[in-house]
């Protein structure tokens, strides 16, 4: 599986906080076992946010028309 189309990977433990990320557009890339920072285990889901597309005229302006 390739991740190049993501562009920010975030990793939470709460479930609804992924479920939230997931509806907002971020897709689920891993969900593994972990520790909390007080060493209580817990469930990490890791989602990955898609990169923006940049617009690729962006900062192109129109010169005058050149006719033959």
């Amino acid at each position: 599986m390739s991740f190049a189309h993501i562009g920010e990977i975030k990793e939470v433990s709460d479930f609804m906080q992924a479920n939230e990320l997931i509806e907002a557009g971020a897709e689920l890339l891993a969900i593994v076992p972990g520790w909390t920072s007080d060493s209580t285990p817990c469930t990490l889901f890791y989602l990955g946010q898609p990169k923006v597309k940049k617009n690729p005229l962006e900062g192109f302006k129109l010169g005058k028309h050149v006719t033959g």
